[in-house]
Order: structure tokens, then C-alpha cells, then sequence
């Protein structure tokens, strides 16, 4: 009897521990990227739960003149002040369609190509796809 126990201990456990090594390898942190409304370029990035927790008001002062979009983040990331900052080889997924404070305007995804290359703050950043309603960027 204890041997039987013994041994469905260190399967649940052995399962628990195995489960817990393949969230870590593929998850996803829902974010909004912040981005400028003139020159269309990513100012900031905010995990999503973390954007819940203020009102509209105090993000459009924060962030003045900007469209806030929902994105997927799968990689490393540090949080900073009120934001994140992607790790290298990270990959950023925007939906261009899907605005946090959704307005009648939607982004020109068709402006980037895959190649094209900018900074998110200190970090480099290229286009890896761009399609209709989804923009996908990779740190360098």
C-alpha cells in the first residue's frame, strides 16, 4: 500500500514538473504596444494586465498622442518602470486590427515589409511578416 502511494506520488509529481517545463518554453504575455499616432513608430510596450489596472484618461496622459494595439510577446522581457523591454530574439505579434481603445482609424501595416528594420527604444527590431490585420516583429 505505501509503495502504491509512493509510486503515484512521483507520477503526479514527475507530470506536475514536466507540464511546468513546457509552459515555460512556450509562452505567450499578452501586451499592448504603444505607438506614435504622426510617425507610426513603437514608443512603448505595456503588459495588458498591468494597462487594465489605470482608466483612459490616465494612459492618454501618460502616453499623449498615441493608439494603443493588443499584441502577443513570446520571449524574455524586463518590466520597467510602467512598461517592458523585449530580450533579444524576442518575438512581438500586433494585432493591427485589435485596438486596445478601438477608433474607427486602424494602423498601415502595409507600410512594413518583412526586412525592414527600426529601434523599440534601445532595442533593434525587424519586420518578420506583415499581413492583413497582424504585424510580427523580431528583436535583434
Amino acid at each position: 500500500m505505501r509503495k502504491t502511494f509512493l509510486f503515484t506520488v512521483a507520477v503526479l509529481m514527475f507530470g506536475l514538473f514536466n507540464s511546468q517545463a513546457q509552459q515555460r518554453t512556450t509562452k505567450e504575455t499578452k501586451i499592448v504596444v504603444v505607438v506614435d499616432e504622426e510617425t507610426n513608430y513603437i514608443t512603448a510596450m505595456e503588459l495588458f494586465d498591468a494597462m487594465a489596472k489605470h482608466d483612459k484618461q490616465s494612459i492618454h496622459k501618460t502616453y499623449p498622442s498615441s493608439k494603443f494595439y493588443v499584441g502577443l510577446l513570446k520571449g524574455g522581457y524586463k518590466v520597467i518602470d510602467r512598461g517592458i523591454v523585449p530580450a533579444l530574439n524576442t518575438t512581438i505579434t500586433m494585432f493591427t486590427t485589435k485596438e486596445y481603445f478601438p477608433v474607427v482609424q486602424a494602423f498601415p501595416g502595409y507600410q512594413f515589409v518583412p526586412g525592414d528594420q527600426f529601434d523599440i527604444g534601445s532595442i533593434k527590431a525587424e519586420v518578420v511578416s506583415s499581413k492583413d490585420g497582424e504585424l510580427i516583429i523580431k528583436t535583434e
